[in-house]
Formats: structure tokens, C-alpha cells, sequence
């Protein structure tokens, strides 16, 4: 190449690598040729941890990121032309250079610019309705036989095949799997119930910091992984945390099939990580989230959250079990207590209200939601906290008022002794 080809694609090459700095956990590959007469020489790269493994010809080495520009420099300055592409999840970009010429463009096809997300980068948010869904089917056919035909789903099939099929929703033909629809339509719509909260947490954040506590398989925050990376194309840093070690290799294998690199699960108790102390929950977390942590489990990622400050909560409490045997009480409410079911279910309301009691005591400003119908499931209510600074005294008394009116000693009190 002459020295004012070299030098334009010295430019684009250094601008690139920022590029991909930023966005590393979009990026898929690289690959191209270079040429000289009739002579070509393939290469590729593919991210591998925080590195690059370059393949030129019959080479084979890793590479620094900083080091990505000169290393393909070093072998283009020699050749008379080079085709590169760089793959991301959405969007591909072509660079050229030869014959005095480079030039750097969206491969079409690929997606536009994701214009709310303040990154140049393609969407994957295109029509369903036609030739274009996997098989030739339409979105209408696809959606029948259970689904909510009425329904705007933002983890769509056509979109998130691989996802579905690896968390055992979609069965291999393309289809919903019959005995899934209902976890399907729960995932979806927990996470459009989230969707307003992401926005607010994004605005602030170029990368969101998201703690799954008591993950078990980890498949909401893969969920929600793919939507914010794939659909909404914001960066986003996962931590599944689980007590079992079985889950956490679980959820690294999927994350590795899925090719999901920002997602890191870790071993270990909730009662015992603090951000101060390092470890893996090295920042203060945006979101954390709980689904369905049975009993205990449940207060324990409620405290996790409130001990380490994070911007917002959101649980979905499962098995209100612990205050069934205590709970206690003088006067007409007495007589309630002494039939069974409905001593349960005052247990559960009081369970989750002392609980919302002790989120507002920390300073987060609570509100609780119906997430799916009662016929889905009768463990339906959401717990949604936004982190807003400031102690409430009164909450806390009142939170401690209640809690001897019944005789309730949740574990939640305990593990918030010496943070309140």
C-alpha cells in the first residue's frame, strides 16, 4: 500500500479499536483478506477472555486489544489491498483499503444505528411478519397455540431462537413448546415490567452493573441479558450469585454456549459479600434481582441489596414460610389466627409487608405490582425499590411496630442489624 493509503487506514484502524474497547462483549469475530496480485492471505481474530486471537495464514498468536491496529498494520503496509469484516451481535462493519482508497461502512442488511442507545451500533428490532422468520413462517402462525396473539413479545421468536431453545422454551422445530408457554409469558412480561426501570438505571450508566442473587440456572438474567444487549444494544455486566455449586457451572456453560461474555456467576453466600471487601461484586450494583428465592432466600438478596447500596431492587418473594409458626397476636385479629389457611395468607402479606417496610427504613422508594395473573401463579408479587438516599426513621418504627404487634421475627431484621 502507498504511504497515504497507509496512513488513512492507521485512522480507521485506531479509531476502530476504541470501538472495540467499548463494545468487546458485542463483538463476535473478525475476519478478511489480504491481497497481493493474485496472492491472498486469510485472517481472523476472535475475542478470547479480555484478548484477541489473531490467525494470519498459518500464525497463531494472541494479542492485546492496544495491539490490534499495529498488528494488522504490520501485514497490510506490505500487501496491496485488505478487506476486513468486523462482527458484532446486530451489526456488521466493512473496512477496505487499496488502490489509494479506505473506507469503513455498515454492511447492509445488518441493522441501522442504535440511536437511543449512544453507541453507532445496528438494531436487530426489524419485522417478524413474513419470509424473514426462521422457516418461512409468519409471526401470527408462530404465535398461535397458546401465545398471546395481542401480545408485543420483546423476546421474540425469530430474534431469540438460541436463547429459547437453550432455557427450554422453544422446541427444536421453532416452535413454543406447550408446556412452556406460561414460564414464557412470565419471563416476557417481567421483563417489560422492568423495561422503564432499565431506562432510568441506562441514563446514568454506560454499562449497567446487574446482580442476580440466589440465580440458581440464571435464565431471567439471560433473558434479560439478551434483551438489553441484543434488542435494546446497551452494555451490561451480569453477576449470577447461588450458595449451589451445581447451578453456578450450570450457568457458566449456558452463558458460554450462548456466547454471553459479560456474564460471570460466582459461588459463595449473599450474607458474606460486601463491596467493600472486593471479591466479584466489586462495584455498588445497579440492579440487583431475586425471582422466586424460596423463603429466607429472599431476605437474604433484599439485605445483599440494601448492604451495598444498589440503585434498585426488584424481587419476586416465593414460600413466605418462616412467619407461619410466630406470627401471634391479641385481640380480634386473634380469632383469625386460628384458621389455618387464613393465618397462612396473613403470614404471606405480612411476610412481604415488613419487608417493603424495611426497603423504605433503608431509603428506597417501594412499590409492589401483580406481575402475572393469580392463575399463572399464586406467588405473583413483585417488589420493586429505587434507591433514593436518604434513611426513613419513621419507616423503621414503624417496621419494628408492627413486627412486635405479631410476634414476627423475620430474618430480614437480623441481617439488617448494624447497616439501619
Amino acid at each position: 500500500m502507498d504511504k497515504q493509503t497507509t496512513a488513512k487506514l492507521t485512522q480507521l484502524l485506531h479509531g476502530l479499536c476504541v470501538r472495540l474497547t467499548d463494545d468487546f462483549t458485542f463483538l463476535d469475530e473478525i475476519h478478511g483478506v489480504f491481497m497481493s496480485g493474485t496472492r491472498q492471505t486469510a485472517f481472523n481474530l476472535r475475542p478470547e477472555d479480555e484478548w484477541l486471537r489473531l490467525r494470519v495464514g498459518a500464525s497463531n498468536e494472541r494479542i492485546r486489544m492496544a495491539d490490534f491496529p499495529e498488528a494488522i498494520l504490520s501485514e497490510a503496509a506490505r500487501q496491496d489491498a485488505m478487506r476486513m469484516e468486523v462482527v458484532f451481535r446486530g451489526l456488521t462493519l466493512l473496512l477496505e483499503a487499496g488502490a489509494g482508497k479506505t473506507s469503513l461502512k455498515t454492511v447492509p442488511g445488518t441493522g441501522g444505528l442504535g440511536e437511543d442507545s449512544g453507541i453507532a451500533r445496528g438494531g436487530v428490532t426489524g419485522s417478524l411478519q413474513g419470509s424473514n422468520v426462521p422457516g418461512g413462517a409468519s409471526l401470527a402462525h408462530r404465535m398461535a397455540g397458546g401465545l398471546l396473539t395481542n401480545r408485543d413479545y420483546l423476546v421474540k421468536p425469530g430474534q431469540a431462537d438460541k436463547l429459547l431453545r437453550e432455557i427450554g422454551i422453544m422446541a427444536e422445530n421453532g416452535k413454543i413448546r406447550n408446556d412452556r408457554i406460561r414460564k414464557y409469558n412470565q419471563i416476557d412480561h417481567f421483563v417489560e415490567l422492568l423495561v422503564p426501570l432499565l431506562e432510568m438505571l441506562g441514563r446514568e450508566r454506560r454499562e449497567l452493573f446487574i446482580v442476580d442473587c440466589a440465580c440458581g440456572k440464571s435464565y431471567l438474567s439471560f433473558v434479560l441479558n439478551h434483551y438489553l444487549r441484543e434488542v435494546r444494544h446497551r452494555n451490561a455486566r451480569f453477576l449470577g450469585l447461588d450458595i449451589a455449586q451445581g447451578v453456578i457451572d450450570a450457568s457458566r456453560e449456558t452463558a458460554k454456549r450462548l456466547g454471553f461474555r459479560n456474564m460471570a456467576f460466582h459461588c459463595g453466600d449473599l450474607r458474606e459479600l460486601l463491596v467493600e471487601d472486593g471479591g466479584p461484586v466489586n462495584r455498588v450494583p445497579d440492579l440487583v434481582i431475586s425471582l422466586h428465592a424460596c423463603d429466607a432466600a429472599t431476605d437474604y438478596a433484599l439485605a445483599f441489596g440494601m448492604r451495598n447500596r444498589a440503585r434498585a431492587i426488584v424481587s419476586v418473594p416465593c414460600c413466605q414460610h418462616e412467619l407461619v409458626n410466630q406470627i401471634r397476636t391479641t385481640g380480634p385479629m386473634a380469632e383469625i389466627l386460628r384458621f389455618g389457611p387464613l393465618k397462612a395468607h396473613l403470614s404471606d402479606v405480612l411476610t412481604d409487608g415488613l419487608r417493603c417496610l424495611m426497603l423504605e427504613a433503608a431509603g428506597y422508594e417501594v412499590s409492589c405490582v401483580e406481575w402475572v395473573s393469580p392463575l399463572e401463579t399464586p406467588k405473583n408479587l413483585m417488589i420493586r425499590a429505587e434507591w433514593k438516599g436518604e434513611a426513613n426513621p419513621d419507616r423503621l418504627a414503624s417496621y419494628r411496630a408492627l413486627a412486635a404487634q405479631f410476634g414476627a421475627d423475620l430474618t430480614l431484621a437480623s441481617e439488617m442489624v448494624g447497616f439501619l
